[in-house]
């Protein structure tokens, strides 16, 4: 009995000695822990206030509301990245830095092959943001759908058909695959069928058709 109280007391002196550590090392990177945090905070803040303006500047520099959310986007997740590796280092945390950028390399290879769609649909993206003639707003028919595009994000782009629907197209299918583009040329010919009775006056019905589409404001007469 007495063999086994004395176990006891041993392990429950290992294990206060242990806890004690533990809280003296807590209480000494205490500092760098509340330094650390706030460097991140101020990184997000920062990044955030960065994120609004790169993206008000963009906007004066291109119409192209995709590139103008997609750089904004990549200088947002940069700095916060920054932010987190420094905040890391100020916790003498040096290997574990080393650690991530090697593992995010792993891990990026990794999911790559996992997830080859996915990434597809990612670089078609960010091409379609960068050389793409494809913008918001544009109207474009794919197979059979045909609306204004609503949205082009770094995986899909959303059109809006004209009945209210938005269809969500993986980028690549965009980029691989046929469509058509009605905004690109800002013009388009519409072809209507006209019926007409047999006893109708063919030079009166030509003459009440072209002044109907002369009255039309944004006919090109030419």
């Amino acid at each position: 009995m007495n063999s086994i109280m004395k176990d006891i007391n041993d392990y429950a002196g290992i294990v206060l000695d242990k806890v004690t550590n533990w809280l003296d090392s807590l209480i000494v990177m205490l500092p760098n822990f509340i330094a650390a945090l706030l460097v991140f905070i101020a990184f997000y803040i920062a990044s955030k206030y960065v994120r609004k303006l790169i993206y008000g500047i963009m906007n004066r520099i291109t119409k192209n509301e995709a590139i103008n959310k997609l750089t904004a986007s990549i200088i947002f997740f940069t700095l916060l990245i920054i932010g987190l590796f420094i905040s890391l280092r100020i916790l003498n945390l040096d290997e574990t830095v080393t650690s991530l950028l090697a593992g995010l390399g792993i891990v990026g290879l990794a999911l790559g092959f996992a997830f080859k769609d996915i990434a597809a649909n990612f670089i078609a993206g960010i091409y379609m943001a960068i050389k793409s003639p494809v913008n918001v707003g544009d109207v474009l028919e794919y197979q059979d759908v045909f609306g204004i595009v609503k949205e082009i994000g770094l995986r899909s782009s959303s059109i809006r058909t004209w009945q209210g629907q938005d269809v969500v197209i993986p980028n690549r299918l965009l980029m691989e695959q046929k469509y058509t583009h009605f905004s690109i040329n800002k013009q388009r010919r519409i072809d209507l069928d006209v019926g007409i009775s047999y006893g109708d006056d063919l030079e009166k019905v030509e003459q009440v058709t072209l002044q109907a589409i002369n009255n039309i404001d944004f006919i090109d007469k030419q």
